[in-house]
């Protein structure tokens, strides 16, 4: 199993100790989680979404969960 856990730049910094865990504990789990930086709310793109099976949209920005609620992607 896939998933993308998005926030921006800023709060990545600030929350790279819980980045950190979530990625090591989804890994225990044998989910893979990488981490997409998103810094602003006009553009988004992800090339790899089709393999994507969830994502954790951190950043706050409607315009990630759009593009992937019209993927089917939760």
């Amino acid at each position: 199993m896939k998933g993308l856990l998005v926030y921006t730049k800023e709060d990545a910094v600030v929350s790279r100790w819980f980045i950190g865990q979530l990625i090591e504990i989804s890994a225990d789990m044998g989910i893979e989680l990488s981490l997409c930086l998103q810094n602003d709310n006009v553009n988004f793109a992800f090339d790899d979404a089709e393999n994507i099976d969830f994502c954790i949209n951190r950043s706050r920005y409607d315009i990630v969960n759009k593009f992937f609620e019209c993927r089917g992607i939760p």
